[in-house]
């Protein structure tokens, strides 16, 4: 039986200000698909909130608990100010920001945040390529496609869109 672990991450973009974006880590998953249906909210306890609250970060689970998330589990992200107006942004405009919890919450960035994308990550900490959709009775499908040799991505890694409401 292989102890081989796979880890889900999860961007999400402030409620308060859409130019700051939390990427959070969530490891420990025996596959690629348990890992893509937490991140989506499909699992008994899956992600389904992230509240940030005087540098304490907080996701709540779908089965109503909760879990403070430490530092090293989050990266934040920043649309810098160019002075343009962005119709729409994507993952390459962000730029990762040393910032802190604390200081996240400093900019007056305390309240929820909205999980956007996902992607899984395997073992050897390469992108793993898996899908989630819903079918016609309202069900979760996870496809794991073959590796791609292209992982190039700018601002993290390749993020599929989350299919949950």
């Amino acid at each position: 039986m292989s102890t081989a672990q796979f880890s889900a991450r999860i961007r999400w973009q402030s409620e308060i200000d859409p130019c700051f974006e939390l990427e959070t880590r969530h490891g420990g998953f025996p596959g690629a698909e348990e890992a893509a249906l937490f991140a989506n909210g499909f699992s008994e306890a899956a992600a389904l909130d992230l509240r940030l609250t005087t540098g304490r970060l907080v996701l709540s689970l779908t089965n109503g608990s909760e879990i403070e998330l430490q530092q090293d589990s989050v990266q934040v992200w920043e649309l810098p100010d160019s002075g343009e107006e962005y119709q729409v942004a994507d993952d390459s405009q962000f730029q990762l920001v040393p910032l802190t919890l604390n200081q996240v919450s400093g900019r007056g960035l305390d309240g929820g945040f909205v999980a956007l994308k996902y992607g899984v990550l395997g073992p050897d900490q390469a992108i793993a390529d898996v899908t989630v959709e819903v079918d016609e009775t309202g069900l979760p499908e996870v496809k794991v496609h073959e590796a791609s040799d292209d992982q190039s991505e700018a601002a993290s890694f390749a993020l599929g869109i989350i299919v949950r409401g």
